[in-house]
């Protein structure tokens, strides 16, 4: 392969992860979009739809497997290269926590929901949509300075996990027959806490994109 060819290759691998972010950002929106409505029939279209986020997963780590085999980069080209295997990971697995999300809301559809739960959990989607943003925005635009700082938002959302599972906790006590309802709520707190974990390392593969070093953020 050229090297005009190769560099179009990676060119390419940017672009790719950018629109697999913008996939899950997407699916995030309509995820808070069917909570809020209790929405069962978004909630299955989103579930369904994960498929698609596994297959741009499994396509850039094979073209990044076959530029390295093929290529051997080195510097730079390897770091872009390795960014985009390990930072589709973390994308692909907050597919996988949305689906799971989807799964609980159709089951709150089912056996009802929970409005004590509402506002709190709709401030976390709000802050992880506004999280996810910023982390592919930064990515497109190579800023590990940038990617520093966004990293800090997520104890944003761990704050108000941390509150909402507390004030949740107390309403089982005062209400053990809805524990079955509030075992659901638990699961999807879980998953968006999960989510600004995996937006966080996405950050952390950005400053390795851009300094060469590995971070813990």
């Amino acid at each position: 392969m050229l090297r005009q060819a190769f560099e179009q290759s990676l060119v390419e691998l940017h672009h790719d992860l950018y629109d697999m972010g913008q996939a899950v950002l997407s699916q995030l929106e309509r995820t808070a979009v069917a909570f809020q409505e209790e929405n069962s029939e978004l909630a299955a279209e989103i579930m369904v739809f994960d498929e698609d986020i596994n297959f741009r997963e499994l396509a850039l780590e094979t073209k990044s497997v076959e530029l390295m085999a093929l290529q051997h980069p080195v510097g730079g080209d390897l770091r872009r290269i390795i960014t985009v295997l390990k930072a589709s990971s973390d994308i692909e697995r907050m597919g996988d926590h949305l689906r799971s999300i989807a799964q609980s809301i159709i089951q709150l559809s089912n056996s009802g929901s929970l409005s004590e739960m509402t506002e709190p959990i709709n401030a976390i989607f709000e802050a992880l949509t506004l999280l996810l943003e910023e982390t592919f925005e930064t990515y497109r635009a190579q800023d590990p300075d940038k990617a520093i700082l966004i990293a800090t938002w997520d104890e944003t959302i761990n704050r108000i996990y941390k509150e909402t599972q507390d004030r949740l906790t107390d309403y089982i006590k005062n209400y053990p027959e809805r524990i079955e309802n509030g075992r659901e709520y638990y699961q999807i707190l879980l998953h968006l806490e999960r989510l600004g974990d995996y937006a966080k390392d996405v950050c952390a593969w950005i400053v390795y994109l851009g300094i060469g070093k590995i971070v813990n953020l």
